[in-house]
């Protein structure tokens, strides 16, 4: 239960990140600057939607931490949010 409700909140925090980012009336036609970082980052690290990048940079917390930098430093699966780990039922 500890896991979902783990995923609840970083959801939440991914969709109000993205509500505030995305292009809109307010972010012109290409987003926010940080939503155009994250597309950088999408490409850069061949992922195949901009909320895995979004958890990449997020803590336990729901804060995301972009880097100053699009240029990727380490692959695609480690680091924060890269696969593996147990699930609880």
């Amino acid at each position: 239960m500890a896991q979902r409700e783990k995923f609840a909140t970083k959801q939440a925090a991914c969709t109000a990140w993205l509500n505030t980012n995305r292009p809109s009336e307010k972010n012109w036609l290409k987003g926010s600057a940080d939503y155009q970082r994250v597309q950088k980052l999408k490409r850069a690290f061949a992922f195949s939607n901009i909320n895995q990048v979004i958890y990449k940079y997020m803590d336990d917390k729901g804060n995301i931490k972009l880097p100053e930098s699009t240029t990727p430093t380490t692959k695609p699966g480690s680091g924060v949010g890269g696969g593996g780990g147990e699930v609880d039922a």
